[in-house]
């Protein structure tokens, strides 16, 4: 099951409406299979011609994205998904979970690093008669970009306050979402 179109709807609103995400791109994910499909997109600045687009899909273990939406998956199941690559996609997963949010360096664009945090939605709704749907895990990134990227670090000022935004926002967004037994988020809380 696909995000709702209530969220989608509410997706660019409340992006605009955050001071800091309001002048970046953001993007909104859900995790198909093993890739990415990005959902809505927020141009607060112009995109790079190799920034996705609503509709278009990655590969999750590339972008920072697809590594918050796996974060959000058991283990098994990645190994599952991943067969012989899966060590070394569980390794950046792993690490995006110790982390408390998924980075890109430069794996797109030289000077575009990307930071993605889950959105708050149960992965699992009701589908009528007692019976639950599995809902795709949500993701919000934004794609940072860097005149001088050997200078950027997760230290840094703008990494702090780009990844509260993006939980900030994140939280708002999901807010609207009834929890259910079967939600989760492995991510821990920085």
């Amino acid at each position: 099951m696909s995000a709702s179109s209530d969220l989608l709807d509410v997706f660019g609103p409340t992006v605009r409406g955050d001071d800091e995400l309001a002048h970046q791109l953001v993007q909104l994910a859900e995790l198909d299979g093993r890739t990415a499909r990005f959902l809505a997109r927020h141009d607060g600045r112009e995109p790079f011609a190799s920034s996705a687009a609503p509709g278009d899909r990655r590969p999750a273990e590339t972008t920072a994205v697809g590594l918050a939406l796996l974060a959000q998956l058991d283990d098994a199941e990645i190994a599952e998904r991943y067969g012989d690559a899966a060590a070394a996609v569980l390794a950046e997963v792993r690490a995006t979970r110790q982390r408390g949010y998924a980075l890109d360096r430069a794996a797109t664009h030289p000077s575009v690093f990307g930071v993605a945090v889950p959105v708050p939605v149960p992965v699992s709704v009701s589908a009528g008669s007692g019976a639950e749907a599995a809902r795709s895990p949500l993701v919000l990134g934004v794609a940072l970009v860097e005149v001088l990227p050997d200078r950027m670090r997760e230290s840094s000022e703008r990494y702090v306050t780009v990844v509260a935004a993006l939980r900030r926002v994140a939280a708002e967004l999901g807010a609207g979402h009834a929890e259910t037994p079967g939600s989760r988020e492995p991510l821990r809380a920085l």
